[in-house]
């Protein structure tokens, strides 16, 4: 969980101060047939500098990514390429989208020595010349963001010796570039032809197509990569590990895409897509909140919570939506389930390249309708009450109050400090908040579809304390314990200690009910 925050929260939270993109009145498109940008990259990590295009070679250039695990997949095939090829076609490796939370103008970025260590430790197997895109990302925007191909990586564009963009293609598709290396370097090939008109015609690239064969499945008529509109719905066979399912449909629609901030979640928009998810969950996502069912947490860099009113989609859904659908149907097999076994789970993908249109409720209708198609059971959202646990406090909760009001929230680790009960302490919580409390308790005994249902004590925490101030609080090793063990009634105690407890109560929350198909 600590990974994915630090991935997630890291890069909405970064702002980028007084970031300028000059660009020019008329931004050059790159297309097929079009002159090919200059390569301007940040540092030629291996080989180069390339100055301007030597028309005596061809060239092959991909754009990829430390991160990307096709790009990383096709290293060797660029390699064997480059060999191939040696004197005629100059093969170059070019990493863009690379996470930088830096300043744009820091000195030697720290994303340059990361890709610099990705290349090494390719060794032999990146054999052929290597540059990175600079901090304000001047190649994806001249190359990636005026093909008006999607910013999916790798991506791949072929000059010819006059340089001219003889093909581009998305994704690592190696055997298509060979061909188009081919029909470049034949002795048919004319720089005065018109390349978009050649990459069609009868010499060009041919896309290969089986009516027999599903369309685009194994490039069966292509990728696919222009579609309108796709969904998938199969059975999971257990053979994919995909780690647990998706947690809610999330709303990237909001996102100022436009944004360098956000550019890497740019794919992520319009899409719905988990794996091994049980039936009861997928009908969870078509019908649930776009907000993630888990309680507030801290930023784990700069330890302070969102500023909800600026980072909206931040809001969660704990304590609102209950945490999963209620099952009232006269056959309970279709739902049973269990992780380490693939009977009654499910694959779905979703995809609306139309980012205007792919609104997280757009998703979740086209969503609904899919199951409704195939499952037809009834499925409504209800008020209901729900149990919960509610936080209370004692009169003596007030000695919580913190001692040092103008600090910041820090936790202090002890060896041989004790408390008042001579108690060896071990963590100190200093200017905290009551969040802090409850996000401890639902971490431990709350569930999600993201991560382990290993818990029994699954209805949400509720503050009722009426603290409204920064509080100090300490706990031992033993108390911390508790919690790893999953044991409410130790932490009850330890929570008296405090001058907290909890209550059982119940609480109006929205519910997912899932019924027979009607009649």
């Amino acid at each position: 969980m600590t990974t994915f925050l630090l991935k997630w929260w890291g890069r909405l939270f970064f702002i980028i101060v007084g970031l300028t993109i000059a660009l020019p009145v008329r931004a050059q498109t790159v297309r097929i047939g079009g002159q090919a940008p200059l390569i301007e990259p940040y540092e030629w990590i291996k080989g180069g500098p390339i100055d301007e295009y030597d028309n005596e070679k061809v060239y092959v250039i991909e754009m990829g990514a430390t991160w990307c695990k096709p790009c990383t997949a096709a290293i060797p095939e660029l390699t064997e390429l480059a060999q191939e090829y040696e004197g005629v076609v100059e093969v170059i490796g070019i990493f863009v989208q690379e996470f930088n939370s830096e300043p744009l103008d820091v000195p030697n970025p720290k994303y340059i020595e990361r890709v610099k260590s990705f290349v090494e430790k390719q060794g032999d197997r990146m054999r052929y010349t290597v540059a990175v895109d600079d901090p304000r990302k001047n190649i994806e925007t001249n190359w990636i963001d005026r093909s008006g191909k999607g910013r999916g990586l790798p991506q791949t564009f072929i000059i010819d010796r006059s340089g001219k963009i003889a093909g581009h293609f998305t994704g690592a598709r190696i055997k298509e570039l060979h061909k188009v290396i081919g029909q470049v370097l034949d002795e048919s090939y004319s720089t005065s032809t018109n390349l978009a008109t050649f990459a069609r015609s009868s010499k060009g690239l041919k896309i290969e197509y089986d009516h027999k064969k599903h369309l685009f499945v194994g490039n069966n008529g292509g990728s696919g990569d222009d579609f309108a509109f796709r969904s998938i719905l199969s059975k999971y066979k257990g053979n994919v590990k995909a780690g647990r399912p998706e947690a809610y449909v999330r709303s990237y629609h909001s996102l100022n895409l436009d944004s360098s901030l956000f550019k890497d979640y740019f794919e992520l928009q319009g899409r719905v897509q988990t794996v091994g998810s049980p039936i009861e969950h997928l009908y969870y996502l078509a019908h649930g909140d776009t907000l993630w069912y888990k309680a507030e947490a801290r930023h784990p860099a700069t330890l302070e919570y969102p500023d909800y009113d600026t980072l909206y989609w931040f809001k969660r859904s704990y304590g609102k939506y209950w945490h999963e659908p209620i099952l009232e149907v006269s056959d309970l097999k279709p739902f049973k389930w269990s992780w380490d076994l693939s009977e009654n789970r499910w694959n779905y993908v979703l995809n609306v390249p139309d980012k205007k249109k792919a609104t997280a409720a757009y998703l979740q209708d086209l969503m609904r309708q899919d199951l409704q198609r195939f499952f037809g059971f009834d499925v409504s959202v209800e008020e209901r009450l729900m149990p919960c646990w509610y936080l209370k406090a004692y009169p003596q909760a007030n000695e919580l109050r913190t001692k040092t009001p103008k600090m910041n929230y820090r936790v202090e680790v002890s060896e041989n400090e004790s408390n008042k009960l001579g108690t060896l302490v071990r963590y100190h919580y200093r200017n905290a908040d009551v969040r802090d409390i409850i996000g401890k308790l639902a971490s431990e005994f709350n569930i999600s579809y993201s991560y382990s249902s290993r818990n029994t004590e699954e209805a949400p925490f509720i503050d009722m304390t009426g603290i409204d101030y920064l509080i100090d609080y300490d706990m031992t090793s033993e108390e911390n314990e508790y919690f790893n063990q999953h044991d409410i009634v130790k932490v009850q105690k330890y929570l008296n200690r405090l001058g907290l407890y909890l209550e059982r109560g119940k609480k109006q929350m929205k519910v997912i009910v899932i019924r027979d198909p009607k009649t």
